[in-house]
């Protein structure tokens, strides 16, 4: 069984580190640079056409999107782990937080950072130009952003974790993301429910190595 981990420093590649991590899955890292133009060569993108990581790819079958990754992942190696939840609706709860993270929650923070006029300019496709940044649309997406937080705070206000009472793979992917979103300097102070389970995944990540 072999397990092959297309990276890249800074990007969504970091949450299926993560994942990887907290399940203890043996595997080999292929490290990736835009600059030097290896997301788009001819052998990477036989593996992933649209030319992005994060990419596995298990037993020689590529899967990409991190969400996809996480519930692969979770499915195969989590679900004996304690880290995923068994077939049945907790499981599809799961799957519901972690295309939300990756789109919902993703979305709103990419198209703030995008539009601010500190946010580099780089090679990355979502980039966006200088000249094209606009201050309304950065204010909108914040807006949006903030509602997205909200909804995981008042999730977290019922019970420690994401789904339930305890720590899984959802928690793992969707606190890469928040990290994520805290290094845009977006105010998290009306979120105490966020804070205190960020407290509690750093313990439980820690209670498990």
């Amino acid at each position: 069984m072999t397990l092959m981990f297309y990276y890249m420093p800074y990007s969504t590649a970091g949450t299926t580190h993560d994942v990887l991590a907290a399940l203890g899955v043996e595997h080999e890292v292929k490290e990736l640079s835009i600059a030097n133009g290896d997301t788009e060569s001819p052998a990477f993108l036989a593996v992933n056409p649209n030319g992005r990581v994060p990419v596995i790819v298990h037993n020689g079958t590529p899967i990409w999107e991190s969400a996809a990754i996480t519930i692969y992942l979770g499915e195969v190696f989590g679900t004996k782990a304690g880290l995923y939840p068994e077939p049945g609706p907790q499981r599809g709860q799961a799957m519901s937080w972690l295309v939300w993270s990756s789109t919902t929650l993703s979305l709103a923070a990419g198209t703030y950072f995008g539009h601010l006029p500190s946010a580099p300019e780089t090679k990355s496709k979502e980039s966006i130009p200088v000249g094209e940044r606009s201050p309304f649309e950065a204010a909108r997406s914040l807006k949006k952003l903030h509602k997205a937080l909200h909804v995981l705070d008042d999730a977290l206000a019922k019970h420690p974790f994401i789904i339930g009472k305890s720590f899984s793979l959802v928690d793992v992917h969707v606190k890469s993301f928040i990290e994520w979103v805290r290094m845009l300097s977006v105010d998290f102070t009306q979120y105490g429910n966020i804070a205190t389970w960020l407290q509690a995944c750093e313990k439980a990540v820690t209670q498990k190595k």
